[in-house]
């Protein structure tokens, strides 16, 4: 069996975003969720021991009219201190997660915008998963020697925190967005890498140097950013605060003929 060759980048980017959440008839939720205005933050990494209590918390109210009504922000910034924050921008991080999970709890919304415009993205692209054929090889293509990614299932998700595993949406709404041989600047979300590809723009061969006529990538530098930062079209980010991540699974029965997976990455 050929050798596995993966590349998988995650870049976390992270900005305040300007929140306009909605239902799933698109109409807003009780007296409008209103948001403050966005800040351009290109990493806030100022030690939170350093600022008043009220600098901190101006840069950390996401936001505004009665939309955190109910809101135990004192709570919320405990806990951060338990979980030994100290930079602002992690402090953002972690406030922005709690206030949109409390705003869609409050209004009943199962998505925010950035995750209907993603959903809406690939309803409009009627997208099939085509990943499900049946197997043309006996490593159940975990080489893609298919010459496709064929009984691999391929997700694309956010990366909240870099230390847990990647978000990945319900079912069919995380299908992720594949291509052939794109660039590492490509938009693609999964690629498959054929021997046309040859070496990509820094000098990394597309394939195994140790024998292969396939591989995949996860990413690239243009997908792997949120949508405030990333270059490709909005819709295909996940957020404007978290950077995109990408996995693909593929499920093998193991026997006493197949006990011994070589793999390179």
């Amino acid at each position: 069996m050929k050798k596995l060759l993966l590349f998988f980048i995650i870049l976390s980017c992270f900005n305040r975003e300007e929140l306009y959440s909605q239902n799933k008839n698109n109409s807003l939720g009780a007296n409008d969720i209103v948001v403050t205005p966005s800040l351009t933050l290109n990493g806030d990494f100022r030690l939170l021991n350093t600022l008043s209590t009220s600098e901190i918390k101006e840069q950390t109210i996401f936001y505004g009219g009665d939309s955190l009504l109910g809101f135990d922000y004192d709570l919320s910034l405990a806990e951060a201190k338990q979980e030994n924050i100290t930079v602002m921008l992690e402090l953002q991080n972690f406030m922005h997660r709690k206030e949109s999970s409390f705003v869609k709890k409050k209004y009943s919304l199962e998505f925010l915008p950035y995750e209907i415009a993603k959903e809406n993205f690939y309803k409009k692209q009627n997208k099939t998963n085509s990943n499900l054929k049946v197997a043309a090889s006996s490593c159940n293509n975990i080489d893609f020697e298919n010459g496709n990614l064929g009984l691999w299932v391929c997700s694309s998700g956010y990366n909240t925190n870099s230390n847990g595993l990647l978000t990945i949406p319900a079912a069919g709404v995380g299908a992720a967005n594949t291509a052939t041989n794109q660039t590492i600047y490509g938009c693609s979300d999964v690629n498959l890498i054929t021997s046309a590809y040859g070496n990509d723009p820094i000098g990394f061969p597309g394939l195994d140097p140790s024998g292969a006529s396939f591989s995949a990538r996860l990413g690239g530098f243009s997908i792997n950013k949120s949508s405030t930062y990333g270059s490709c079209a909005a819709a295909l980010y996940w957020s404007a605060t978290y950077a995109n991540g990408e996995e693909i699974v593929n499920t093998i029965a193991v026997t006493a003929a197949n006990s011994l997976l070589s793999f390179d990455y």
